[in-house]
C-alpha cells in the first residue's frame, strides 16, 4: 500500500462496493479504514480523516473494540501529521483504551509507538520513551517484526536526551539490528549510522569508520541513507584531517542530490556545510555557501508549502468532525423529538385514564345510590302489599 497507495486505493473501492452490495458490515468498515489509510500515505489528510470516522461509526454500532483501536490510531498519526497534537494524544488515549478491553496486544503495542512518536516530535523525551518501551514490551510479547523498529525508536530518544549515554545508544541499536536481521527486514542503513555517531561521540574512530562502511553497503538504492552515510563519512575524514577523502566522499553523496525529493533534501544541508570546511580557503567553498543559502531559501519554499497543505489538510479534518458531530447532532434531535412524542401520547394517555377513571367513579358512585333507592323502593312496595 505504501508503495503504491494509488493501484491500492482503485482495489479498495472494488472491495468496498461489493461488501455494500452484500450488506457486509465489517467489509465495509475495514474496507473505510483501508481507504483512509490510502489517502493518508498520499499525505490527504482530510480526506483520510472522512474515511476514518465513517469506518469508526460504523465499528461503534457493532461495538468491535479492536476495529475501533485500529481506526483511532490511524486517527492519531493522521491528526500528528497535520501537526495537530491534541487531536492526536485524544484519539491515540481512545486507542489505547479501546485495545485493552479486548486484550488487543498489537494494536495497543502500535498505540503506544504512535503516543511515543507524538511526544518525541513535541521534545518529550521522557515520556516517549516510557511509551516506545510499553510497545517493545507488547510486540515483543507476540514476536512482531516490528520489534527491531522500536528498538531503533529507542537508540534515537537515548541520543536525544539531555545527557546521552552513547554505550546504551550502541547497545540497543545492536539490538535493533538483530531484531531486523532475524526476520530478514533490510533497510538497516540508519541503524548502523546511529552506531557510528555514537562511536564517534565516544572517541572511538576505528569503530566509526568500520559502521559508516557498512550503513553506507546497507543504504544501496536508498539515495536519502546513502548521503547521510557519506555526510558521516566526510565529517570523519576532516576530523582526521584526510582533506582528500572527505572531498571525495562529499563529491559521491553530490552526485546523489538530484534523486533527493522534497523535505529529503534537508540532508543537503549537511553536505554543502561540510564541503566549506573541506575547501576552506579556495573559491568552492564560497560556492558551496552560495548553494546552501539557495538550498535554504529552496527549502523555505517547501516548508510553507508544506505548512499550507497542513493548514488546508487540518481544516478538511475539522469540517469532517463537525459533519460527523452534526450528523450526530440532528440524530439526537430526531431521537429527541421521537421522545417528546412518546411523552405527548404518554401524557394524553394518562389524562383521558384519569378522566375515564374518573367518569367511572362518578358513576359507580350513582349506580350505587340507585341500587339504594332501588332496594329502599322494594321494601316500600313490599310493607304496602303485607298492609293490605
Amino acid at each position: 500500500m505504501q508503495t503504491d497507495p494509488v493501484k491500492a486505493e482503485s482495489l479498495v473501492l472494488e472491495g468496498l462496493h461489493l461488501a455494500r452490495e452484500n450488506e457486509y458490515q465489517k467489509g465495509i468498515g475495514d474496507g473505510l479504514f483501508v481507504m483512509g489509510a490510502c489517502k493518508s500515505f498520499q499525505g490527504q489528510y482530510g480526506d483520510a480523516s472522512e474515511y476514518y470516522i465513517k469506518s469508526l461509526r460504523l465499528r461503534q454500532s457493532m461495538d468491535d473494540q479492536k476495529g475501533m483501536a485500529q481506526v483511532y490510531n490511524g486517527l492519531g498519526v493522521t491528526y500528528y501529521n497535520c501537526l495537530a497534537y491534541e487531536n492526536a494524544e485524544e484519539a491515540l488515549v481512545k486507542g489505547q483504551k479501546a485495545a485493552a478491553s479486548v486484550e488487543d496486544f498489537e494494536g495497543s503495542a502500535k498505540i503506544e509507538r504512535s503516543l511515543g512518536l507524538l511526544y518525541q516530535n513535541q521534545k518529550q523525551y521522557e515520556r516517549a520513551e516510557s511509551h516506545y518501551q510499553m510497545s517493545l514490551f507488547l510486540f515483543e510479547k507476540i514476536a512482531s517484526p516490528h520489534v527491531g523498529s522500536v528498538y531503533n525508536d529507542l537508540a534515537v530518544i537515548s541520543a536525544l536526551m539531555l545527557d546521552p549515554d552513547y554505550e546504551k545508544v550502541i547497545k540497543i541499536s545492536q539490538k535493533a539490528l538483530e531484531a531486523k536481521r532475524s526476520k530478514g527486514i533490510s533497510g538497516t542503513g540508519l541503524i548502523l549510522l546511529n552506531i557510528a555517531r555514537a562511536y564517534f561521540k565516544l572517541g572511538d574512530i576505528e569503530k566509526t569508520s568500520l559502521y559508516i562502511q557498512q550503513a553506507k553497503e546497507a543504504s544501496l538504492n536508498r539515495p536519502f541513507d546513502t548521503i547521510s552515510s557519506l555526510n558521516e563519512e566526510a565529517e570523519l575524514y576532516l576530523h582526521l584531517g584526510q582533506i582528500e577523502s572527505a572531498k571525495q566522499a562529499l563529491e559521491q553523496a553530490q552526485a546523489l542530490i538530484p534523486l533527493l525529493t522534497g523535505v529529503e533534501k534537508e540532508q543537503v544541508k549537511e553536505t554543502y556545510k561540510l564541503a566549506q570546511k573541506a575547501y576552506k580557503g579556495l573559491p568552492l567553498a564560497e560556492n558551496f555557501k552560495e548553494k546552501q543559502i539557495r538550498l535554504g531559501k529552496e527549502l523555505e519554499v517547501i516548508y510553507n508549502s508544506i505548512s499550507a497543505q497542513q493548514y488546508k489538510e487540518q481544516s478538511k479534518i475539522y469540517k469532517a468532525e463537525n459533519t460527523s458531530l452534526k450528523s450526530l447532532v440532528d440524530q439526537l434531535e430526531t431521537a429527541n423529538t421521537r421522545l417528546y412524542i412518546a411523552m405527548g401520547f404518554s401524557i394524553v394517555f394518562l389524562l383521558c385514564t384519569v378522566y375515564f377513571l374518573r367518569q367511572y367513579w362518578k358513576i359507580s358512585k350513582l349506580f350505587r345510590k340507585y341500587i339504594v333507592y332501588r332496594d329502599d323502593v322494594l321494601l316500600d312496595f313490599e310493607h304496602n302489599l303485607k298492609g293490605s
